[in-house]
């Protein structure tokens, strides 16, 4: 996944879990999971919940102006 990752555009797509990348012009919503832990909610037709690493939280925070 990492040779993936790094033939894609940044910031667009992000790694954002060990097993996820995502493209962050495709995030709904930036929600919290639990007090430590947030998940990113994809637009339709996707309709999936992608877990983000508690190391690149700020980061995608940064990214999408949060």
């Amino acid at each position: 996944m990492g040779n993936l990752v790094k033939k894609l555009p940044y910031p667009a797509f992000m790694r954002c879990h060990l097993e996820y990348i995502v493209n962050l012009n495709r995030v709904r919503v930036l929600a919290p999971r639990n007090s430590r832990d947030y998940d990113l909610h994809l637009d339709p037709p996707v309709n999936l919940r992608i877990p983000i690493a508690r190391h690149r939280l700020e980061q995608i925070r940064k990214i999408l102006g949060l």
